[in-house]
Formats: structure tokens, sequence, C-alpha cells
């Protein structure tokens, strides 16, 4: 029998809900041998900051928080469940990004935390959530 779930994208920004959604992608990998992806997308609305004058200092800072965030979720999900992850961070509008990004990678489900983060420095995902079910052209697993 095929597997009905064989590419998960997990929307990740290393709060609680999106570490639920990751641990829920990594069982569903090491169950059913699905591949895993991870996106934290830094909102680009915070990208005029980035942009205007305050320097490339705080776009690095953004980029540099994604990339260790990034890096902490590979690594539980190789210590924890032996199963390697890919990771990837874009920069844009995180609902429009997360679509985006399964429908180019062929996701057959996106596994969702129903809040993320606050905050100028996270992607809020409370909104974000609702968003994807809404408009996902693949299946959505929203996880509290």
């Amino acid at each position: 029998m095929s597997n009905l779930f064989n590419k998960i994208l997990v929307p990740y920004d290393g709060s609680s809900y999106a570490d639920k959604a990751l641990e829920i992608a990594c069982r569903f990998s090491k169950d059913y041998g699905s591949k895993v992806r991870i996106l934290y997308v830094i909102d680009a609305s915070h990208a005029w900051v980035i942009v205007s004058g305050i320097t490339l200092s705080l776009k690095e800072k953004l980029v540099s928080e994604a990339k260790k965030l990034l890096s902490k979720a590979t690594e539980y999900a190789k210590e924890k469940y032996g199963i390697i992850v890919e990771s990837k961070f874009r920069i844009g509008h995180p609902a429009n990004d997360i679509i985006e990004e399964a429908e180019e990678w062929g996701a057959d489900l996106i596994i969702i935390g129903a809040k993320g983060i606050s905050g100028l420095k996270r992607l809020l995902l409370g909104s974000v959530a609702e968003a994807i079910a809404h408009h996902a052209n693949c299946n959505v697993l929203i996880v509290r």
C-alpha cells in the first residue's frame, strides 16, 4: 500500500505548537517513510526595516535566528527519530510563502501549529494557520 502522505511540510517558528507539529511529522516519517521539510518564513512586513536604512545587521540577525532554529529542529528529528529532514527559510508573507512552498515541493500534507510565537522576531501562526487551512491545495493538519 502506498503512503498517503509522501511529502510533509512543517512551517516552523520554534514555538511549542510548531514543536508539536514537527513531532507529528517525524512520527509519520519514521512510520511511513514520508519526507519532511521544515520551513521558516521571515515575515516580509518587517523587510521595509531591513531594506530601508537600519542596515543589513537586522536582516542578518533574522536570517541567523532562522538558521539556528532550523538547525535545532533538524537535529531533534535526527536524534529522537533517526530521520533526516530538509530545512529551508524564506523571506516573504508567511501564509502565501507556506502555500507556495507546499505547491512547488509537491507536499501532500502541511502540519502546522495552531498558534506561533508573536512579536517582531518570529512568525505569527494563528491567522496563518487559518489562511493555510482555507487556501492550501493539499491536506492541512493543525495541531495544538
